[in-house]
């Protein structure tokens, strides 16, 4: 699968219209909470499926707003939220699984939170610990954040062994080649996720 995510905040609705518009071979659009009603108006005769962004991309909110942004953009009838996980608590798992408690339970029947890693300034002995700890903290989806198509690939890898066994995991790049794309699908990612940039052709 095909993701885009346009975490533009300064664009006017015409703007965002235009880059909505000639969207191709996208399947899943992600966008900040601010655009999704008129992403939602915008592609309501097209086959893509929009997703917003939450507490993103800082992830420095408190547990309550963050809480409280999820429910929202649910009651919104948003069903694929992405939600950015703070950098320490990838070595916390205790402060990891309380924030996870915190999070799944919201999407209970209206949905489904995925919890973006910042895996890229990770060790490898840290990412296969993390791994094996994620059934214990209660992810089942998630998008591992690389740098570059090598470290995606080779950090898929970690996560496809070592982690759960039906955990659901997509890769996020800044940009990808499309055969790069279909590697890294053909290993096992359930999507790879772009984001959205004026001076990288994705349209």
């Amino acid at each position: 699968m095909n993701s885009i995510i346009i975490d533009k905040n300064n664009l006017s609705e015409i703007e965002f219209a235009n880059v909505i518009q000639s969207l191709k071979d996208v399947d899943v659009l992600y966008v900040l909470p601010t655009y999704f009603r008129q992403s939602k108006q915008l592609l309501k005769k097209h086959n893509i499926k929009i997703g917003s962004l939450a507490d993103y991309p800082l992830s420095q909110s408190t547990k309550g707003k963050v809480a409280f942004e999820i429910g929202r953009l649910f009651f919104e009838g948003v069903e694929d939220i992405l939600l950015p996980l703070p950098f320490s608590y990838l070595k916390d798992f205790q402060q990891m699984q309380e924030y996870v408690k915190i999070m799944n339970p919201i999407a209970y029947g209206r949905g489904k939170v995925s919890f973006i890693l910042p895996v890229r300034k990770l060790k490898e002995l840290e990412k296969i610990s993390l791994a094996r700890n994620l059934s214990k903290i209660g992810m089942t989806s998630i998008v591992l954040q690389c740098e570059a198509f090598d470290e995606a690939l080779h950090t898929l890898d970690i996560f496809k062994m070592d982690g759960p066994r039906f955990l659901e995991i997509r890769i996020q790049l800044e940009n990808i080649e499309d055969f790069q794309r279909e590697i890294l699908l053909a290993q096992g990612a359930h999507s790879v996720i772009t984001t959205y940039n004026e001076n990288y052709d994705i349209l």
